[in-house]
């Protein structure tokens, strides 16, 4: 299982500390001390010969750098939103830094005191980059890889939390002390709010001066108490082991009148056998690495960190609006690839129903053309047709009575093109007759040329022969007279019934009328009728042969 390092060192010793993580806890396995000479490859040869012990070739490490490595300010700020406190604090840190430049790791913490509601104050530190580059040769010559770079007065206040001796309300003073200072921190409801680091006061004989020392508390506690707005320090945390003999808190106790409790670092942490066998001569200066390997077991993540300062926050990824676009997009063009898809194979399926249908009717269609062109024989047959019918029911209408005049022969002659001709020899009782037959015969369908007349009496009653052709064009808007007749037989008068008699004498080619007399009237009247009658019923029948066929 991977191992989590903690390391930090000072003017006398490398500190060095090895857990196992369980869960959200983490058990310590080693705990060593590593002395430091004068020359660095012997340091870093002694470091990697301690890692070694352990069985540890290459591993990851979390560094743990003092307070006196640091420059530490307090700077007060405008209220600004959490994003562009990086920014600010910066811009504001090159200004009141004594020694700063761009490129030096910075970070910060925000602190709750104010005394103005329109300002914040954050804990800002800044690094060398310097100083990071030669932690990073020593770890790197011990095969080591620094992952977190924490300013240790932090941790040792975070394992004060883990162990619940600092909670919201509270006011105290940590004192963490390493072979050569010590760290005064003021923690304001459980969070570092003000950080000294001073000299440890020694005699010759390398004693602890507990006088010098207290001094310097009692000033870090008033100074704490300027900068919360007049807070005071309530009591004082001392990080010692049991068996570190010290004088130290009593003396602070009885000089500055406030409860000192001893906070052994070791105490609610998960120790290994060994450990627990053997632990280290000074537990107390283990307090900031307990807390480091404390914060990472829970991934608790809240003091400097000078490998990872706060920096705002880069712009919103377009990648997850960008996949949602390309994934619509993509859904989009699929729906209208099947869409495009269903709509082919469905008119490809009705074309190849349609081809079928229309393989199916090809012969009928072969039928069907060939009635169309018989039919359209038959109309251009009719369009050239003359039903002369017709036109021997006009002539009877049409041509002069009897007793003014008297057809002896009537043929008629059909051009498909042109229309037909009728020729007539007629008898008439004077010239005038025919002058006014002429007239009457000629309209906007028949064109009367005459051939010539005589004066002739063979024909008892008649004084004048006469010979004419009519030419008649074809009208296909006007219907057939025969089916306008509502009476076939007229009955007004005896003159509308001899031209019948003369249509019905005519009715074939060559037609001899019958000797009659201007006097034989009512037979005349009889056979006009008789003519009609017959001339209808022939239409009737031809329309019926034609419509059969």
């Amino acid at each position: 299982m991977a191992k989590i390092l903690a390391l930090e060192s000072d003017a006398q010793e490398f500190r060095l500390l090895v857990g196992t993580p369980r869960g959200r806890d983490v058990v310590i396995e080693e705990a060593l001390s590593i002395a430091i000479s004068e020359d660095s490859d012997a340091n870093a040869a002694a470091l990697a010969s301690a890692l070694k012990s352990c069985k540890i070739d290459r591993a990851d490490v979390h560094v743990a750098i003092g307070r006196s490595q640091v420059e530490l300010r307090l700077l007060s700020l405008p209220l600004a939103p959490p994003e562009e406190l990086p920014e600010m604090v910066r811009f504001q840190a090159m200004r009141q830094f004594a020694n700063i430049g761009e490129t030096w790791p910075l970070d910060f913490v925000s602190l709750s005191e104010t005394s103005d509601d329109s300002q914040m104050n954050v804990l800002a530190a800044a690094i060398s980059p310097e100083q990071v580059d030669q932690i990073r040769a020593n770890c790197s010559t011990a095969h080591l890889s620094p992952q977190r770079m924490v300013l240790r007065p932090f941790a040792a206040a975070s394992l004060l939390r883990h162990q619940g001796r600092a909670s919201q309300g509270d006011c105290q003073l940590l004192i963490s002390m390493t072979s050569t200072e010590a760290e005064l921190t003021v923690l304001s409801d459980g969070q570092a709010a003000f950080l000294r680091a001073v000299r440890l006061p020694l005699d010759d004989a390398g004693n602890l001066l507990s006088k010098a020392l207290i001094g310097e508390v009692r000033r870090t506690i008033g100074a704490a108490q300027n900068q919360l707005n007049g807070r005071t320090v309530d009591k004082i945390c001392l990080c010692q082991g049991a068996a570190e003999a010290s004088t130290l808190r009593d003396s602070l106790a009885t000089e500055l009148s406030l409860d000192v409790e001893l906070l052994d670092p070791f105490d609610g942490m998960r120790l290994s056998k060994k450990l627990q066998s053997e632990p280290p001569v000074y537990p107390g200066r283990f307090a900031g690495l307990l807390g480091v390997l404390a914060d990472e077991a829970k991934e608790t993540h809240a003091g400097i960190d000078f490998l990872h300062p706060r920096q705002k926050p880069p712009p919103p990824s377009k990648l997850r609006r960008n996949l949602w676009i390309a994934t619509g997009s993509g859904a989009l063009a699929a729906a209208v690839l099947i869409s495009a898809t269903v709509q082919i194979w469905t008119k490809n399926t009705e074309i190849a129903d349609l081809k079928a249908t229309i393989a199916a009717n090809q012969k009928n269609l072969e039928v069907a053309q060939r009635d169309i062109e018989n039919e359209a024989a038959i109309n251009e047959f009719l369009q050239g047709d003359i039903t002369w019918l017709d036109e021997l029911l006009w002539l009877s209408q049409t041509f002069p009575g009897a007793e003014d005049a008297l057809i002896k022969t009537l043929s008629f002659n059909a051009s498909s093109k042109q229309g037909g001709r009728m020729d007539l020899d007629a008898f008439a009782r004077t010239g005038d007759t025919i002058g006014r037959a002429e007239a009457v015969l000629r309209d906007d369908r028949h064109e009367v040329q005459t051939d010539g007349s005589q004066e002739d009496s063979s024909k008892k009653g008649y004084y004048h022969s006469f010979r004419e052709r009519i030419l008649v064009r074809k009208d296909e808007s006007q219907p057939s007279r025969l089916v306008q007749q509502e009476d076939p037989v007229p009955q007004e008068d005896e003159r509308e019934a001899e031209p019948a008699d003369s249509s019905d004498e005519s009715a074939s080619p060559e037609v001899a009328p019958e000797e009659s007399e201007p006097n034989n009237e009512p037979a005349e009247r009889a056979t006009s009728t008789d003519a009609t009658t017959r001339a209808v019923s022939a239409r009737q029948d031809l329309e019926g042969e034609v419509n059969s066929k």
